[in-house]
């Protein structure tokens, strides 16, 4: 029984058999990208976030542009003929 967490050396567990080693290998090579692929899903990423952020934004700026319209429209007082004139 030895433990060691600094390079994984676990004798206790199980071997993995050689047809999930590949299989988990050829998933693995997804993650493998040259620096122009990088640089491509950086920017991906980054215009995502900037189009989540900004329809954040509108939504929030909208619906408090609502309430302050809504709490700043007071009725207007109308003459009803009954001040006395």
């Amino acid at each position: 029984m030895t433990y060691k967490l600094g390079r994984m050396h676990l004798k206790d567990t199980k071997p993995v058999p050689k047809r999930a080693t590949t299989k988990m290998k050829r998933f693995s090579r997804i993650f493998d990208l040259s620096k122009n692929e990088q640089r491509v899903v950086l920017i991906v990423m980054l215009v995502l976030i900037a189009i989540a952020f900004i329809g954040y934004e509108r939504r929030i700026h909208h619906s408090s542009m609502q309430r302050t319209l809504a709490t700043d429209a007071k009725p207007s007082p109308s003459p009803t003929g009954d001040q006395g004139y």
